[in-house]
């Protein structure tokens, strides 16, 4: 050892090499860092991704099981309306006599108890042509030329459906549940919406 030499110190090249070497080993975790948390971030998208498509899908499976049901039900408590035996009855002697206002009061009646007991917006009875003959609410621009439509579409099959959707005169949109009124040997007379 010289003099100027002093222990723990180390020579002005040596002192460079270790701050290379310092350096180059920060970079080192520093870019594998960068690079783990690169890899944790994209593992993390993507498992959000899987979740929130997981997600969407079911509730898109639960509304579409719900719309069907709803649809369902609709057809069935139309079904179950038009082709009661007492209310086909009444209504087939009253399309046969229309001057008998007892018999459309007991028809009309009806048609509003059916419609509070079910929670519909209206009932409406027209014939074959979708020519309104009752209604709940007598608002002649429900059966308008689309609902006819659906109304002829009915009664050529003889099974219940609903309408498209459609604009009323009133700005409401509306979907109509539409069954035919079959006589005894099964032919429609009338149609329920």
């Amino acid at each position: 050892m010289s003099d100027g030499d002093s222990p723990g110190f180390s020579e002005p090249g040596n002192s460079l090499s270790s701050r290379i070497r310092l350096a180059l080993v920060f970079s080192a975790v520093l870019v594998t860092v960068v690079f783990v948390a690169f890899l944790y971030n994209h593992y993390e998208t993507e498992h959000t991704k899987k979740y929130q498509y997981a997600s969407l899908e079911s509730i898109s499976r639960l509304k579409t099981d719900q719309i069907v049901n709803w649809r369902t039900e609709q057809i069935q408590d139309a079904l179950r309306f038009s082709r009661n035996p007492s209310f086909v009855k009444k209504l087939s002697e009253w399309i046969k006599y229309p001057e008998n206002m007892d018999l459309k009061r007991e028809i009309q009646d009806r048609c509003v108890r059916e419609q509070k007991a079910e929670g519909f917006a209206e009932v409406i009875i027209t014939d074959l042509e979708g020519k309104m003959l009752l209604s709940t609410e007598h608002d002649n621009s429900i059966v308008n030329p689309e609902v006819r439509q659906a109304i002829k579409e009915v009664v050529s099959i003889g099974q219940a459906r609903l309408s498209d959707l459609y604009m009323s005169p009133s700005g409401k949109v509306r979907l109509a549940t539409i069954a035919p009124v079959l006589n005894e040997a099964g032919k429609p007379f009338a149609a329920v919406l």
